[in-house]
């Protein structure tokens, strides 16, 4: 049996196990979070951490991981490139190798100890204060920032980049981490559907999702909905059809990018139009590329 935790969702493992006598694999998805109690953190292999199954386990670039035992844990080798890191150990969580995060938080008498290792994050924050520049550490770790009370005495440093990027394939809702009061969003519509057959050998191309780009005031902590617009699947009429999904953030008055046209079935002469600049919301935004007219074989295609 295979098991998954799909963006937007959250499973706290505590000192649990996930294991299987089977060859059951584990994937964490990208806007998935993972919190662990375990001492060994999470790990790719092998009988230690929260997943021991035998099969493969996935941890995807993006995911968010939360560590909250009460004895000294590992962040253990797979923890990679994770959207947010968030240390809740007042005995303390030692990161296992170099890591690239959007956001590290350390909560209120937890402590991180960063190794020997060169870390990144975009943001920074310590018991809810935000940073987003700078070098920071423990003591002599000769970071411009020393905080003994958050940071273990180790060599390790983070240097904050003050950028952070996400990508989303699928509908889901984002937290804003502290310290975060802008974020820039960029959008692409749903492509519109070809057209399909039940007669002849080809079909016109659907139209492509518009795109659409803008900055966007967000307040820390508050959660936003992510809607990422699907394409279009082909009609069965030939006298409708039904353009691919808009795709949006926070609302449909926020950042908005229009979904393409669909082609009706049995239609070949005209693609699908793209989805309308003029019709989105941003400060930026594109018309999608207008679908092909039918030749060769292919039956339906999208934009």
């Amino acid at each position: 049996m295979n098991f998954a935790i799909l963006s937007g969702a959250s499973v706290d493992f505590g000192t649990s196990v996930l294991s299987s006598g089977s060859t059951g694999g584990f994937t964490l998805y990208p806007g998935g979070t993972l919190i662990t109690a375990s001492t060994a953190g999470i790990t790719t292999s092998g009988t230690s951490g929260s997943i021991q199954l035998r099969g493969t386990r996935a941890y995807n670039a993006g995911a968010n991981y939360v560590y909250d035992g009460t004895g000294a844990q590992v962040t253990g080798n797979g923890l990679v490139n994770p959207a947010s890191v968030t240390i809740s150990n007042s005995a303390g969580v030692t990161f296992s190798a170099a890591t690239a995060m959007n956001y590290l938080t350390i909560t209120n008498g937890a402590k991180a100890n960063l190794g020997t290792f060169g870390h990144t994050a975009s943001a920074l924050s310590l018991n809810g204060d935000g940073y987003s520049t700078g070098t920071w550490g423990g003591t002599g770790s000769g970071a411009t920032n020393i905080d003994p009370v958050y940071f273990a005495a180790t060599s390790g440093i983070v240097t904050l980049t003050n950028s952070a990027g996400q990508t989303f394939s699928t509908s889901t809702t984002v937290t804003i981490p502290c310290g975060v009061t802008s974020i820039t969003v960029e959008a692409w519509g749903g492509g519109g559907a070809g057209s399909s057959l039940t007669t002849g050998t080809n079909g016109a191309g659907g139209g492509g999702g518009a795109y659409s780009k803008g900055t966007v005031a967000v307040t820390p902590g508050s959660t936003y909905i992510v809607t990422v617009g699907a394409g279009a699947t082909p009609s069965t009429s030939s006298t409708t059809s039904t353009p691919g999904g808009d795709s949006w953030f926070g609302s449909t008055t926020t950042i908005l990018a229009k979904g393409g046209s669909s082609v009706k079935q049995n239609s070949n002469t005209t693609g699908g139009a793209g989805g309308v600049a003029s019709a989105c919301i941003g400060t930026t935004t594109f018309s999608g590329g207008t679908g092909a007219v039918g030749t060769g074989s292919a039956a339906f295609g999208y934009g």
